[in-house]
C-alpha cells in the first residue's frame, strides 16, 4: 500500500504528473491524496487597510476565481485516478504551496510526495526556492518530480552508490508499482582515482600501477554493489540489470538515462560524501535541474 500526496495546480507540468501517476500499476490498497494551494493573499493582507474599495473587490475576485480553478482541477484529477479503482481524497489548502504540501503530507503520513517540475509561474527549469525544488529538499518521504512520460515507464535508472540513502532509494524503487513489463538500469558510477603524481616520483610505472590497482578495486566494489542491487529488484519482481560507468556521476546518469530512454531516474538525496540535504552542486540536484524525465528523489 502506497501513500501518495500529488500537488496539484492546474498546470501543464502538474497534467504531467498525472499522467505519470495514471501510468503506475496503483490498486484498490492504494490511496492518493490530491492537494491545491491557494496562493492569492487575502485583500489588504500586504498593502494595508487603506486600499480603495475597488481594488479589495478585484483581490477578492482573483481569490476566489483561484480557489475555484483549483477545486475543478483538484476534482478532474481525482476522478481520473478514481477511475483506476484508487482511493482519493481532495483538500484545498490556503499559503505557501511548498509549506503547505510538506504540512499535508506530514499529516497524513504519506510515503510519496508527487508534484510537476514546473508550476503557473513558468519557471524555467529550477531556480532555487522553486515549490518543487524546496519540497524535494524538505521533505521526509520520497518526491516524486514528474515530467510526461515519453515511453510509456517502460525503463527506469535506479542510481546507487553504497550510501544510506542510495539504499533507502533502492528499497523504494522495490517498492513503485511500475507498470508490468517495466525494467530496471541499477547504475553506480566510479569516479576516475588519478592522484598528482608529484614532481619527481621515484619510479613512475610503480606509481602507474598502484593507480591501476585502486582504479579496478573501486570498479570491482561498484559490479558487486550493483549486481546485489539488481538481484534485490528482481526478488521484488521487477527486471533489473546492472552497469557500472565510470565518470562524472550527474553527468553519467543523464547520459544513461538518454541512452536508455528512461521516464524515471530513482536517487538518493544524499551521496556517499555525505553533503548535509539536496544542495546546489549535488547530484540529486544536478539531476533536477537537467534531467530531460522524471526524478524520484528519496530520502
Amino acid at each position: 500500500m502506497l501513500r501518495i500526496l500529488f500537488a496539484t495546480d492546474g498546470s501543464a507540468s502538474a497534467k504531467a504528473a498525472l499522467r505519470f501517476l495514471e501510468r503506475l500499476a496503483l490498486t484498490v490498497e492504494d490511496e492518493v491524496r490530491v492537494v491545491s494551494v491557494v496562493t492569492q493573499p487575502l485583500p489588504g493582507a500586504d498593502i494595508g487597510v487603506d486600499m480603495a474599495t475597488g481594488a479589495w473587490e478585484v483581490l477578492a475576485d482573483l481569490r476566489v476565481r483561484e480557489q475555484l480553478f483549483l477545486e475543478r482541477d483538484a476534482n478532474e484529477a481525482a476522478g481520473r485516478l478514481a477511475d483506476r479503482g484508487v482511493i482519493v481524497s481532495t483538500e484545498l489548502r490556503h499559503g505557501d504551496p511548498a509549506h503547505e504540501i510538506l504540512k499535508t503530507a506530514e499529516a497524513m503520513e504519506a510515503d510519496l510526495i508527487v508534484v510537476g517540475a514546473q508550476g503557473l509561474r513558468g519557471l524555467e527549469r529550477f531556480l532555487l526556492g522553486s515549490v518543487a525544488r524546496n519540497v524535494a529538499k524538505h521533505a521526509r518521504c520520497p518526491v516524486l518530480v514528474a515530467r510526461d512520460v515519453a515511453h510509456d515507464l517502460q525503463r527506469v535508472v535506479v542510481a546507487t552508490d553504497g550510501s544510506e540513502h542510495a539504499r533507502h532509494a533502492l528499497q523504494f524503487a522495490a517498492r513503485l508499482p511500475l507498470p508490468a513489463g517495466a525494467g530496471c538500469v541499477v547504475a553506480s558510477v566510479v569516479r576516475p582515482y588519478a592522484p598528482f603524481p608529484g614532481l619527481l616520483p621515484t619510479d613512475r610505472a610503480e606509481f602507474d600501477a598502484a593507480v591501476r590497482a585502486v582504479n579496478r578495486q573501486h570498479r570491482d566494489a561498484a559490479e558487486a554493489l550493483t549486481e546485489a542491487a539488481a538481484e534485490l529488484l528482481a526478488q521484488s519482481g521487477k527486471h533489473a540489470r546492472a552497469e557500472v560507468r565510470e565518470g562524472d556521476p550527474a553527468d553519467e546518469l543523464l547520459g544513461l538515462a538518454e541512452s536508455e530512454g528512461a521516464d524515471l531516474i530513482v536517487i538518493g538525496a544524499r551521496g556517499a560524501s555525505l553533503i548535509q540535504g539536496l544542495l546546489v552542486g549535488s547530484v540529486a540536484d544536478r539531476l533536477l535541474k537537467s534531467a530531460p524525465c522524471s526524478v524520484l528523489i528519496v530520502h
